[in-house]
């Protein structure tokens, strides 16, 4: 019987061969007790196909492992505008995009992606003019280490009519 560290990193495995030969990227591998999340994405918008076929092969896998509990939930999606963004390759798909950043040091602020270069991520911050103060809008342009990144989400808009 395997522990829970050894069946996600199974999946990783798996999960990352297939994404690979499929022109897919895995994101994350949750997994809570016998219920295992695979997250997976595209450059363009996953399919429900898309997740199906890779749910087909780690289901698969799953069965012609000995090791793994008989009883087991899997689900293969792709992460959601809800989760934050975990990888570079999230990044880029994102590019000329409006993030909600949160930094290790707790600042928080909404910036345009700009471009995606190894673990550098080019942002523009555009900082609103005030009247109050009597301050002109601002564009601010800086790199970020995606390590600095605590936490980005993808802002929840909606168009007014």
């Amino acid at each position: 019987m395997y522990r829970i560290e050894d069946i996600k990193t199974k999946l990783s495995e798996w999960s990352d061969s297939y994404c690979e030969s499929h022109n897919m990227f895995l994101v994350d591998v949750i997994i809570k007790g016998t219920k295992y999340e695979v997250l997976v994405d595209t450059m363009t918008n996953i399919t429900v196909e898309e997740c199906a076929q890779l749910n087909r092969f780690l289901q698969k896998k799953l069965d012609e492992d000995s090791m793994i509990p008989e009883i087991y939930t899997l689900d293969v999606s792709s992460p959601g505008m809800s989760n934050p963004l975990k990888i570079p390759f999230q990044y880029k798909k994102r590019i000329g995009k409006d993030l909600i950043f949160t930094l290790l040091d707790g600042t928080t602020f909404e910036a345009n992606i700009l471009s995606v270069e190894n673990d550098y991520i080019e942002i523009e911050q555009i900082i609103p003019a005030s009247k109050k103060l009597k301050t002109e809008a601002q564009h601010i342009i800086q790199k970020i280490n995606i390590n600095e990144i605590k936490k980005a989400l993808i802002p929840l808009k909606f168009n007014k009519k």
